[in-house]
């Protein structure tokens, strides 16, 4: 006659303390999964706002001094446009600048070809000759509100969010909440709505990057504060080409 046995009392209480504790890990990891399963989206909408705002900066001239359309402003650093060659054909409306930086532009107002040796360049507005090229220097170029000369200079003119024209007009901007540009508003902007309790703000330096020399390059840093305290931030370097 076979002897059937159950499980022991001890056995039996081992077993439901087994189970327990892996019926409560489990509902641990649920509720700790369920606490965070928000910030994905979180950090999801704090991008969408960087973004946004970086989109904007990225789409204004460099500099107010940048020419409609685009082009290179003069720096101490940089020098805009092509440099003065000897011997060289020139037509009426080209533009030079000299070998060695000096700030000025100069146009051709007459054809001709320029001398072997480079001239003395004007620097009071005047007109001269070189070979049979007359130049006429156009004034000093270089940019009045370049914030690498003036770091006090980088931030707006004056204007309101809706009239920023260069990318230094963003810095030291700060929304809480973020907020977009809006000609109709008084201030010129206007609340993103769904974006309680995030705070966007922007800076412009001009840093040196990869061998560009700082006056000719802006470092552009948009950072988004979620609820959650948490910081995103997104970089962007713009050139003065």
């Amino acid at each position: 006659m076979r002897n059937n046995q159950g499980f022991t009392l001890i056995e039996t209480i081992i077993f439901i303390v087994i189970v327990g504790i892996a019926v409560l890990s489990v509902i641990f990891l649920y509720m700790v999964n369920a606490s965070h399963s928000h910030e994905p989206l979180i950090r999801q909408k704090a991008v969408a706002v960087a973004s946004a705002y970086m989109d904007e900066i990225l789409g204004k001239r460099w500099d107010e001094s940048t020419p409609m359309g685009g082009g290179c402003v003069i720096t101490p650093d940089g020098n805009c446009g092509a440099v003065w060659s000897a011997t060289t054909t020139y037509t009426p409306g080209a533009t030079v600048v000299p070998s060695s930086p000096n700030s000025h532009k100069y146009e051709a107002v007459t054809t001709g070809t320029s001398s072997a040796a480079e001239p003395i360049w004007a620097i009071d507005g005047s007109s001269f000759s070189d070979g049979t090229v007359t130049w006429l220097d156009l004034g000093d170029q270089t940019s009045t509100s370049d914030c690498g000369i003036t770091p006090s200079n980088c931030g707006p003119d004056g204007e309101n969010r809706d009239k920023f024209d260069d990318i230094d007009d963003f810095n030291g901007l700060s929304n809480s909440p973020p907020q977009y540009p809006d000609q109709s508003a008084a201030d010129g902007d206007s609340v993103m709505p769904g974006y309680d309790n995030y705070t966007a703000t922007v800076t412009v330096t001009a840093e040196a990057w990869n061998g560009i020399p700082a006056d000719d390059v802006r470092r552009i840093e948009v950072t988004v504060t979620t609820p959650m305290g948490e910081s995103i931030s997104l970089i962007a370097y713009r050139l003065n080409i």
